[in-house]
């Protein structure tokens, strides 16, 4: 799964993020690596490490995470996997 975010405002510093999906339909869990974030407006690159499921048959059951960045980089030095 991958998808683009567009802040509507400004954007100075991520201090952290919320995760999920409701869970609804035939395969609905999702596994998660990671969770990339470029900020062009201020030149930097979050990732969220992850490695777990969102799912309500797998692991602990949640389906919303809230995580805290585990590296900031400048934009220039983001990978995406």
């Amino acid at each position: 799964m991958s998808g683009q975010l567009k802040p509507s405002n400004y954007c100075s510093q991520i201090k952290k993020i919320r995760l999920g999906h409701d869970g609804t339909g035939i395969g609905a869990g999702w596994f998660v690596d990671d969770v990339v974030i470029d900020v062009p407006s201020n030149g930097e690159c979050y990732r969220f490490a992850m490695h777990r499921w969102l799912a309500e048959d797998e692991e602990d059951g949640k389906t919303e995470i809230e995580l805290e960045p585990t590296d900031v980089t400048e934009k220039d030095k983001c990978e995406y996997d």
